[in-house]
């Protein structure tokens, strides 16, 4: 890990209207609005409840190990991407809050004031999953989280998960897309017999401040036994090739799905 002297403070009420995620602009409202609207229209529902609503997972990952991911995608160093991170939260968090934060993602940053708390408490504050004992409690997760979401091509015997890694700002009832990173997207299919994804492509991307987008083609194929062909031929699978008692089907298949904050 690359080391950092210099003081990284966030002072209140900053706040730009725009910012540059993978090669696109998104353009902020000049005051937190549209957030706030969002929530209310939505009730400001639990996150865990907005996940089981739109039949999404996320999976607590390391926040180190998600900057020197970024960082080897992107040929930047560790430094960098931290930064980035830490500069597109700032610009979220005095949306909400005019408490300071300060960068604990690099060594030696040291808060100049009292009340600065660190940007590991307003990225992914919050464990998705509540106290056993008292749901309204969460724990501190210094993580980022894989989005991911499995679909069902074949009832019992076919499906299809993909996601992508993100940071995401949680803080109460607020969250916010901080980043993604594009070359964790995966397809991986699931099911009876031998299954592949042939000759895949998939990317993600933040869509807006709220929602990321996932885009995917390829090539399904399944070797599996003619006792559960019919299924696959009528979820769109095409024969390519029997050999015994194994059928293996194949089907071109398309991804283009929106996990949604609220």
């Amino acid at each position: 890990m690359m080391k950092k002297k210099t003081l990284m403070t966030i002072s209140a009420g900053i706040l730009t209207t725009s910012l540059l995620t993978g090669g696109a602009v998104t353009t902020f409202a000049a005051n937190p609005s549209e957030s706030l609207e969002q929530e209310e229209k939505n009730e400001v529902k639990p996150f865990f409840e907005v996940m089981d609503q739109q039949g999404y997972e996320l999976e607590e990952k390391s926040l180190e190990n998600y900057i020197q991911q970024l960082a080897k995608h992107e040929g930047k160093t560790y430094e960098e991407v931290a930064t980035e991170i830490f500069e597109e939260t700032k610009k979220i968090h005095a949306k909400y809050s005019d408490r300071p934060i300060y960068n604990n993602l690099l060594e030696n940053s040291i808060p100049d004031t009292n009340n600065a708390i660190p940007l590991t408490n307003v990225t992914n504050t919050y464990s998705v999953t509540p106290s056993a004992t008292d749901p309204s409690i969460q724990a501190l997760a210094n993580v980022d989280f894989l989005m991911k979401k499995t679909d069902v091509l074949v009832k019992n015997y076919a499906s299809v998960t993909y996601g992508v890694d993100t940071v995401i700002y949680n803080s109460g009832s607020f969250r916010e897309v901080v980043s993604v990173d594009a070359g964790t997207a995966f397809v991986l299919p699931s099911g009876s017999g031998t299954h592949t994804w042939l000759n895949g492509y998939q990317t993600a991307s933040k869509a807006s401040s709220t929602t990321v987008t996932f885009r995917a083609t390829g090539n399904l194929e399944y070797a599996v036994s003619k006792s559960i062909s019919a299924g696959f031929s009528a979820a769109g699978f095409s024969l390519s090739s029997t050999s015994g008692n194994t059928v293996t089907y194949r089907k071109f298949h398309q991804i283009a799905h929106t996990f949604s904050l609220y």
